[in-house]
């Protein structure tokens, strides 16, 4: 069986398409699983998209600005409020775009992401923060903390 020169390049380039698409996967999971990790690991690789590296980054920051919004005692306005959400959702749509094609891993790690980003907006408005309650060890506030990697208050 002969191959021609360009039904040879469509193979290679098919192949490299997808060991890329691998490459992002396990990005992905690492990304969902700890932000500071898979980002870390996606700028250490070198050979990933800036854009994609940049998405995660917005998202981590835009967690972070949660966590430290709850430590001031939660959002001082409406407008505030709607600022801290758009700002998280526009990351969370800019980082799961690429991730559409990956396994049910990653969509359930976009899924669990969502789900984290909206539990701890609830936990912040729900909780006066910083009042005498301690700060939570546990639910999605206390989760976006650990995945941002954000300083817990003293």
């Amino acid at each position: 069986m002969k191959i021609t020169r360009s039904q040879l390049r469509r193979i290679i380039r098919e192949q490299l398409e997808e060991e890329q698409n691998d490459i992002h996967e396990k990005i992905m999971k690492l990304f969902f699983d700890n932000a500071n990790h898979g980002i870390s690991t996606a700028e250490a690789l070198g050979d990933v998209d800036q854009k994609f590296i940049d998405n995660m980054i917005k998202l981590r920051d835009a967690g972070i600005a949660l966590v430290d919004s709850a430590k001031q005692g939660g959002p001082n306005s409406t407008t505030e409020e709607d600022n801290l959400a758009r700002q998280w959702y526009e990351a969370y749509l800019d980082v799961t775009q690429r991730s559409r094609s990956f396994s049910d891993d990653v969509e359930d790690g976009i899924g669990q992401i969502k789900d984290l980003f909206q539990g701890a907006q609830r936990d912040i408005w729900y909780l006066s923060y910083p009042h005498n309650d301690p700060w939570p060890t546990t639910g999605d506030l206390a989760d976006l903390v650990e995945w941002t990697g954000a300083e817990r208050p003293k």
